[in-house]
């Protein structure tokens, strides 16, 4: 009988917790996505504190931190009031059924119907396994507690899987082209921002890439990467899908620097040799590029500190040092992003002489919206009407009146649109 009133208080306590389970799914849901709106929130108000502070800005951006912290708090208030009902649950039925066991199993033993060793047995018996039912309980709690975190580690796994490569492709292995077969990019399949693109990068040629903001000329580059598979079309390093190499072939292949490539605090020495191939050759091969000679300028050379995110050297400097160390890295395909913007003239024609340098040997493919330096460009891929028009300078300029437009205001470059 006492084996009997345990099966079903086990049952309720199952049918307790799958009710109480459905409302900590939600509750644990709230309580991540505040948490990481919260964490989000702080690394972006410490980034900006300065110019928070310069705008005398920093209260009304308190006011949002401290909204944040709130929810977080009332979410996670919310949790531990579930998980304590929880708690309570549990602890009141395991109690409950052993009490009770033990009352039904002394009654027994009164009527002579059970020896006492054999009560004494049946009782512990019905403990223990309430115990395990109580841990049960609390390894339920946990799984989902980590549920939506568990789901989106699992997601990623399965998004990050890849085939084998047909070829190992290495850094003694540079690649001859990037072939773009019938590829069409974008987010959603039935509005892609380019379809149709048929295209060939290879070593010697210096390739351009313009177009107004939202039409895609950043999303391409992440095709190009591997990092963005392509609504329909194949884009091939050789013989190879780049959706099929692994990501530390991909490492080794491609290059890619953005205007705001993070510079670490440290030495300008530091910083370039962070992923140098050259060994003690690399200040010659920045010599060659016609890189870094504002160094000589400074007292303390290659030795000079760059502070926490470059800050004590000028926009300009920064962005030659950020591309002069992925130079030294050695990699077979460059996609250069936005390298000239927001810096003066002077380092805007100093990167600009090296990439063209840099193209002789590599393939690279470098996006600007100033289009004054696609004339430094050997093939420009303009982005127009979600079509890939491949041509120079010049007869884009001629031919294309979407593309003079822009050539002669260059305020539309930067039009209001969805990101490109």
């Amino acid at each position: 009988m006492a084996g009997f009133f345990a099966t079903c208080l086990r049952f309720l306590i199952g049918f307790a917790m799958m009710f109480l389970g459905k409302k900590m799914s939600a509750q644990n849901k709230a309580h991540l996505a505040g948490f990481l709106r919260m964490g989000g929130r702080f690394m972006n108000d410490l980034s900006g504190m300065n110019t928070l502070v310069m705008y005398n800005a920093a209260d009304r951006y308190a006011k949002k931190f401290a909204d944040d912290s709130e929810y977080f708090r009332q979410a996670t208030m919310n949790l531990l009031r579930t998980q304590l009902q929880v708690l309570f649950v549990i602890n009141g039925f395991v109690y409950l059924t052993v009490f009770a066991g033990g009352f039904v199993t002394a009654l027994q033993l009164a009527a002579g119907q059970l020896p006492a060793a054999g009560a004494f047995a049946t009782w512990f018996a019905l403990a223990m396994m309430m115990v395990n039912a109580r841990q049960l309980g609390y390894f339920f709690h946990v799984v989902k507690s980590n549920g939506p975190a568990l789901a989106g580690i699992l997601a990623t796994i399965a998004k990050s899987k890849t085939t084998p490569a047909t070829v190992k492709i290495t850094d003694n292995r540079p690649l001859k082209q990037l072939v773009l077969q019938d590829v069409a990019i974008g987010y959603e399949a039935d509005a892609p921002l380019v379809s149709d693109i048929n295209a060939t990068l290879v070593p010697g040629k210096l390739y351009g890439l313009a177009g107004e903001n939202g039409t895609g000329k950043s999303t391409l580059p992440q095709a190009l990467l591997g990092q963005l598979t392509p609504l329909s079309g194949t884009i091939m390093a050789d013989n190879t899908p780049v959706t099929a190499l692994s990501n530390a072939q991909r490492a080794a292949v491609f290059g890619y620097v953005a205007a705001n490539d993070y510079i670490f605090s440290g030495t300008i020495k530091e910083n370039l040799l962070l992923g140098n191939q050259f060994g003690d050759q690399w200040q010659q091969h920045l010599d060659e590029l016609g890189l870094m000679h504002f160094v000589t300028d400074l007292q303390d050379g290659y030795a000079t500190e760059v502070g926490e995110g470059g800050r004590l050297l000028s926009p300009g400097q920064r962005q030659q040092l950020a591309f002069a160390r992925m130079l030294l890295a050695d990699k077979t395909v460059y996609l250069l992003d936005e390298m000239t913007s927001s810096i003066d003239a002077a380092n805007a024609a100093i990167i600009l002489a090296a990439i063209k340098r840099l193209s002789r040997q590599k393939i690279v493919l470098f996006i600007s919206h100033d289009l004054s330096a696609m004339a430094e460009a050997d093939v420009v891929w303009f982005i127009h009407d979600h079509q890939l028009i491949s041509a120079d300078h010049a007869q884009l300029y001629r031919d294309q009146p979407a593309y003079r437009h822009l050539v002669d205001n260059p305020e539309a470059m930067l039009k209001e649109g969805q990101p490109s």
